[in-house]
């Protein structure tokens, strides 16, 4: 394995070169515990893909903001709703988990 020189490598560059994205069932627990993600994975054929995960975790703290900006302007649930669908190609059926209160 090639070591990174610099921080602004392509990560997808390197992920071709190794040939891999996936990492054990075991090995993501035990990153997701070091170091404190939050978010979950799937187990898939070959393991669990890391790079998708945080992926879809990014993508929900952005509609997550994006929500919240939008109700501060008064937007309806509905409009929210259209709106993320538009915006962030997603389904309706993303949103709407999205839009209730987290409970404590």
């Amino acid at each position: 394995m090639k070591p990174l020189m610099h921080q602004s490598n392509d990560a997808d560059e390197v992920i071709a070169q190794e040939g891999h994205r996936k990492v054990s069932p075991e090995t993501a627990y035990f990153l997701k515990a070091a170091m404190k993600l939050d978010f979950e994975f799937e187990d898939e054929a070959g393991g669990v893909d890391m790079c998708k995960s945080i992926e879809k975790r990014y993508k929900e703290k952005e509609v997550t903001g994006a929500i919240k900006c939008m109700r501060s302007m008064g937007a309806s649930e509905n409009d929210i709703i259209s709106k993320m669908v538009e915006i962030f190609h997603v389904t309706e059926e993303y949103v709407r988990p999205l839009l209730a209160p987290k409970q404590a």
